[in-house]
This record gives C-alpha cells, structure tokens and sequence, in this order.
C-alpha cells in the first residue's frame, strides 16, 4: 500500500523504506555538521581511551598491594586514576555539549522543511489528514528524529568500548577474549529474533499517537458543540477507546524489547563465572595474577554493558527511524498541483473567466493523470498508449459519478456572477477549481485566455482573493490579521477599508482598538465580527478577481447591508464570483449560473430566468421569494 500521488499516506501501511534508505536520507540531513561530528568522534576515541584504561591501574594497584609495596608507592596510581575520571568527565561533557548543538539545529532544519511542504502542500492532501496528526509528526517525529542522533552517538561510544574491552580480554588470556566472543552469537541471535518485529510495531505505536493527537486537537477545539449536545461522555469514550489502543501498542512493543536484557544480562552472569573459574585455574599454574582476574570480570562485564546498551539503542534507534519514515512521507510527497518548468505571469485585462469542458471529482484515479496524457498521447510508447487509451475509456464511463461534469460556464469581466444551486450542486468546488486548489481531470480553466495550469500559482493569488463562509483569523492583533493580505499597508488604510464596512464601530469598542490580541481563531469575537474583519482583510488587498463563498451568511441583515454597500464601491468594475443563497446577495448581479447534481443547466439574469420557469423559478418560489430581504432599505 503506496502513498497516493496527491500527496497523502495511509497512517496503516504495511511496508515501510529500508533501514538503509532513511539513513541515507539522514545522512543528507547530517552534511552541515560534518565537522562537529568528526571533533565529537575523536572526542569519543579519547573518551574510550580514557575510560578503557582505568580498571587496568587498579589492576597494577591491586597486584602491587599484593606483591608487598607500600601505600606511598601507589600515589602516583592513584593521581593517574584520578587525572584519567577527570579527563573522561570533561571529554564527556564536551560530547554531549556539541551533540547538543546539532540535535537543536537539526530538529530545527527538520521542522522547518516539514512545515514548509506542508504549507506548500496541495488542498487535496490537507483535506484528507487530521490536523493534530499532521501537527505529531511537525512536533513530535522531528524530536523523536534528533533523538536517534544522541542514540547514534551513544551507540558508537558502546562499539568503541566493546573493541578496546575485547583487546584488553585478549592481552590478558586468550581464554579470557574467546569466553567473551561466546556471548556475540548468542546476543546478535537475541536481538535479532526480538526486533525483527520491532520496526512494525513501533510504526503503529507513532501512528496511533498521531491519531490520538488529532482526536484531542478536533474534540478540543469542538467543545462546545459536545456540551449542547450533551456528549461530553460519548467524546470521553472515544478518546479512551484511542488511548487504550495506544497502551495495547505500547505493551506489546515493551513485552517485546524487554525479554532481550534479561537473557543479556543471564550471558553476563554465565560470563563472569567463566572467567573466575578459568581465571582461577590459570592463576593456580601462575599464568594470570590475581588483579588481571579481578582486570577479567571488570572487563567482561564493561564488555557486556555495551552490547545490553546497544540493544536498548536499537529500540530507541527503531523509534527514530519510525519517525524519519512518517516524515519522509511528508518531504517526498508528491504533489498533484504540478507546475510546469516554465511559468508564465497570469496577466488580467478583462478579468474574463471560462471553464471549458471542466470535469472533476475529489477521490481521483491514482494510477495516471488522464488530462496530462491528453495534452501529449503522440508522445507516449505504445504500451503507455494503449494504457492511455484504457484509462480514458474508464474516464468516461465513470463520468457519472463526478462532482463537476461537463461545466462550460464564462464569468463576465469585471462584472458580479452568482452561482446558485442545492447543496452539492458543485458551487465551491467551482471556486476552488477557479483557485488552483485542485486541477480539473478534463478540460480546462481560463483566464483571459490563459490556461491556469500554464500560470504562476504567485501570480494567480496576486490577482484573486477568497472570503468564505467560515472566517479564520490568526494569533496576533486585529490590525495584524487585515494587513495579512498586504504586509506593506498603511493603518489609515485599514481605517479607511473598516470604516467604508462599518467594521470601526465594534473593532473601536475593543479593549485595546485595532491592537487588540485576538485568542484563538478570534474565538472571543462573535461570528459576525470575525467574517467582517476577514471581509476587510480581503478589500484591503484590492484583488482584480473576487471569490465570496457565502462571505455575508454570517452577518446580521444590518452588517450585510453595509458591507453590500461597501462591496458596490470597492470591487467596481471588478469580476466578482458570489455564492450565495441570500436573495439579497444575487439580485443586483449581472449574471446568475445555476447548477444542478454539478452541472450547469441556466445562464443568464434574474428577469430572463424567471421567464424561462425552470430550475431557477423553481428555486426562487421555494426558496427565496421567502427571504424577504428584498424589503430591507440599503442606506445610500
């Protein structure tokens, strides 16, 4: 089971990238720090040095006691020793302040490329993805990442250990190093019966945190809606039922690395007696002195912490490479917005926008991109035509099923189109197609002539703008989210743009004005209040070409009145697309589009359509005729 070539994973795959591959793809990530990680590998060397040869003064010390010297005659032993923890300690602690410094300047580096192909991610691919799901592997995998970076780190401390320890078992009996390879078979059988599964199992532990994440961030931030349902309980269960997957994971996971440091740690006990006992005899013949057996089971046990060390890395190593996988997920992701090599400027001068032939649904084929084939079927290989030639018979028959079919509509420059129709009659998706946000799977969008797909998505969004239904405001001041749009605008601007929407009045009641900090998603805001300021937002940053997705639904008839009025002022002579399901919002447009089940089935103005009592009369008589907003008074 693959990613889909709109940039989404599947949170329970089966198969994940090869230890080899996301260690390479680490490696690329490690470049910059080659140097501090050569100083911190010779700093380790040392390190091993250091500490390797502690035991062998004691070893001296204990023989020389034995032999008949004086406590004097050891002094200068007993500084070495001293001098040597010393210069452990310091070497030490530089490893783990430069490893310090690269771990934070990695995660990072690694939280900021991930974030920013997330933001430069398509719709399609945030649309299928819990935000706190995608907000786990921003926060948490990156630090689980830069955490296999110290576990590498320490892991390449314990091998160093191991081989110095092994040379001085060897130097000391040749029967001392062969009992301690004994234990690297049995230990490299253990660890790898243990942790083959380890690697799987500790995917899903990552990806039912993810899950657990997006629970909490989607019932937290819909509280509200739990209380006045009376579902606090129901919402508690679920995040219960998630958690306790999550504990089933974890358990398992702990069930399994557990057993390999018990059966290490029997391998040292059986180790350590071998030593004595064969130490014991050898020392009999007078081949060993008492410290060198004493020198032997420091040595063998020094050997084995190591080993048990790197074993406990390997689970931390697993969990690191889990997390690199999920987020390679996100760099690697390809998207389905593709741009071309070469991107010309969308230049406007009518503002005239056509849809020919658009056809488009949400859930699309992943196998191929039937419109990009289309474009070029004389340059495919036989084999890749006929495969064409499969896919786009498929294509038509499943035409049925798709949320815009065979939409021809032109949107008049610099004139206001309302677009109306049912619930799912494919409005949005209109507006979205009209944004980039997806590309249609045939036909195409034009404007001015000019394809989008051979446009800029740059300058697109400089000429375009949305307000829909549901206002977003972001963290900061209310002076900041209008300027969102346009950086660079004046404040008497923004007073300028409030006051012509009537926006001043409760913005100026505000504890601190235009500065206030709005909390979270202007949460202390009312509906109303928040749609006006993302209204202003927009009317700030003047677009040529101006989407409203139900920008007025959420203001009372008064507030709309007003930011109609302001509307026929600022967007004059602007092309203007509406959706709308307010009589007040259509009636003064110049063109109305009605779909239906999306397709396009009347085009013109009020009056014409009315006449033709089709599916637009049909909408007017049970729907709007009974609004009554026609009556409201638009103050001149």
């Amino acid at each position: 089971m693959s990613r889909s070539r709109h940039g989404g994973w599947l949170a329970d795959k089966k198969r994940t990238r090869s230890s080899k591959v996301l260690l390479k793809i680490f490696w690329s990530y490690l470049q910059p720090y080659k140097f501090h990680l050569a100083f911190v590998a010779v700093l380790t060397l040392v390190y091993t040095l250091a500490v390797t040869y502690q035991p062998i003064i004691v070893q001296n010390a204990i023989d020389r006691l034995l032999g008949g010297s004086t406590f004097q005659s050891l002094l200068f032993l007993l500084v070495l020793y001293m001098g040597l923890s010393l210069l452990s300690w310091v070497f030490q602690s530089l490893i783990t302040w430069y490893m310090a410094i690269v771990q934070n300047e990695l995660v990072h580096t690694l939280r900021i490329d991930t974030f920013n192909k997330l933001v430069d991610a398509d719709m399609s691919y945030h649309g299928k993805v819990q935000s706190g799901n995608v907000t786990s592997r921003v926060v948490n995998d990156t630090q689980e990442i830069t955490a296999g970076l110290g576990v590498f780190t320490n892991s390449l401390t314990n091998v160093l250990v191991a081989f110095a320890t092994l040379f001085v078992l060897f130097d000391i009996s040749l029967w001392f190093g062969l009992v301690s390879l004994l234990a690297l078979p049995t230990s490299a059988i253990i660890t790898k019966v243990i942790s083959g599964r380890g690697r799987a199992q500790m995917l899903k532990v990552r990806s039912s945190l993810g899950k657990v994440s997006g629970a909490l961030a989607e019932n937290l931030s819909g509280v509200s809606i739990a209380k006045s349902f009376n579902q606090e309980e129901r919402t508690s269960r679920q995040i219960r039922k998630l958690n306790d997957e999550t504990y089933g994971y974890f358990k398992q996971l702990g069930t399994l690395f557990t057993m390999i440091f018990p059966s290490i740690s029997l391998i040292g006990m059986i180790m350590i007696a071998g030593i004595l006992y064969i130490g014991g005899y050898l020392n009999q013949q007078g081949l060993v002195s008492v410290g060198s057996i004493y020198l032997g089971t420091v040595m063998v046990r020094r050997f084995l912490s190591p080993i048990m060390a790197l074993a406990n890395n390997f689970t931390n190593l697993q969990a690191s490479l889990a997390a690199l996988d999920r987020i390679v997920d996100v760099l690697h992701m390809e998207a389905s917005i593709k741009a071309l090599q070469s991107m010309n400027k969308l230049v406007l001068t009518k503002g005239e926008i056509v849809f020919e032939g658009v056809y488009f649904k949400y859930q699309a084929r992943e196998e191929m991109n039937v419109s990009s084939l289309k474009r070029r079927p004389d340059s495919l290989a036989e084999e890749e035509r006929l495969k064409f030639k499969d896919l786009r018979k498929q294509f038509l028959e499943e035409k049925r099923y798709y949320v815009l079919e065979n939409v021809n509509i032109t949107f008049l420059g610099g004139k206001k189109t309302a677009l109306i129709g049912h619930t799912g009659a494919g409005k949005t998706t209109i507006t979205k197609l009209l944004l980039r946000f997806y590309d249609p799977l045939e036909g195409r969008i034009l404007i001015d002539g000019q394809d989008l797909k051979e446009v800029s998505l740059d300058s697109l969004y400089e000429n375009i703008s949305l307000v829909t239904q549901e206002p977003y405001l972001f963290a900061g001041t209310i002076m900041d989210n209008i300027k969102y749009g346009k950086p660079d605008a004046s404040d008497d601007e923004v007073y300028e743009i409030c006051r012509h929407l009537g926006a001043d009045e409760f913005i100026e009641a505000l504890p601190n004005g235009f500065q206030t900090v709005l909390q979270e998603s202007g949460k202390s805001l009312s509906a109303g209040q928040r749609q006006m300021i993302t209204i202003a937002r927009t009317m700030l940053k003047n677009p040529k070409i101006l989407v409203l997705d139900e920008a007025t639904s959420r203001l009372d008839a008064y507030s709309e009145s007003l930011v109609q009025l302001a509307q026929q002022k600022l967007f004059e002579g602007r092309t203007t697309i509406v959706i709308a399901h307010r009589l007040s919002t259509i009636r003064d447009v110049d063109q109305i589009v009605v779909l239906d089940k999306g397709k396009v089935v009347e085009v013109g103005d009020h009056e014409t359509l009315m006449k033709l009592k089709g599916k637009y009369y049909e909408l007017y008589n049970t729907y709007y005729a009974h609004q009554g907003l026609e009556n409201i008074a638009i103050a001149s």
